[in-house]
């Protein structure tokens, strides 16, 4: 099961998520994948997810060797929430950067 496919079933099985969403060159089908490539996931949720919450995903698509978590404000504007964000390296050259 690749990666995308393990995002989009952990969702299923969690109440919170209200929309899985992907950005950057990984959506375009004309640019071709290669082992540096990462993959950009926004996950929706209907609250603020906590530290145990987050490691669960962060965690279910593998070791992390490293990451970086930031707030975004207003990152949709200035009604919008905080988003947080965590760019994440796991062995080898794969990497997710996660919003919820």
């Amino acid at each position: 099961m690749n990666d995308l496919a393990q995002i989009f079933q952990l969702a299923e099985h969690d109440s919170r998520v209200v929309a899985i969403g992907t950005e950057g060159s990984r959506n375009d089908p004309s640019v071709v994948a290669d082992a540096w490539s990462d993959l950009d996931v926004t996950v929706f949720v209907r609250e603020a997810l906590d530290a145990e919450a987050w490691s669960h995903w962060v965690c279910a698509l593998g070791d992390p060797v490293i990451w970086q978590h930031l707030l975004n404000r207003d990152l949709f504007g200035k009604s919008s929430a905080i988003w947080d964000t965590y760019l994440v390296r796991y062995a080898g050259t794969k990497r997710i950067d996660w919003k919820f």
